[in-house]
């Protein structure tokens, strides 16, 4: 007998966070989406694929999960697909983000830019690009 799988859909991306309202300004700046609070717990901005939620480590430890710790995970990549690279670009480099590195076409096809939010994170914007793309990574547009 053949069992179908079941494929699981992503609901939410939680970021545990000792500096909620300042994730917040950036989230909202950075998609740019208002944010909605959730139970007074944690504010939540809704997205195509799934929901990005930002949690207060102190609430998180209030309701016994003691596993999740705030900024101690470098090795997170939020990736967003967006329909204008240059433009958020443009209207995001002037704010205090580390970029890691700035605008650039990938050899893949994409041109794309990251960001380091307040809590280590990566914040990847990109899009696929139909013109001749460069060779080399880095190479500016």
């Amino acid at each position: 007998m053949s069992r179908k799988r079941e494929r699981m859909k992503r609901a939410f991306v939680t970021i545990v966070t000792a500096n909620r309202e300042e994730m917040g300004v950036f989230s909202q700046e950075v998609l740019p989406i208002e944010p909605q609070v959730s139970r007074g717990t944690s504010v939540e901005f809704p997205l195509k694929a799934c929901t990005l939620a930002l949690w207060r480590e102190s609430e998180c430890v209030a309701f016994g999960d003691l596993s999740m710790r705030s900024t101690a995970n470098h090795s997170v990549l939020l990736k967003c697909a967006v329909e204008d690279i240059e433009g958020k670009y443009a209207r995001l480099k002037g704010r205090p983000l580390e970029w890691v590195p700035k605008l650039t076409t990938l050899p893949w096809g994409h041109c794309a830019f990251y960001g380091r939010g307040p809590d280590g994170n990566v914040l990847n914007s990109s899009m696929v690009v139909k013109r001749r793309i460069p060779e080399r990574v880095g190479e500016a547009h």
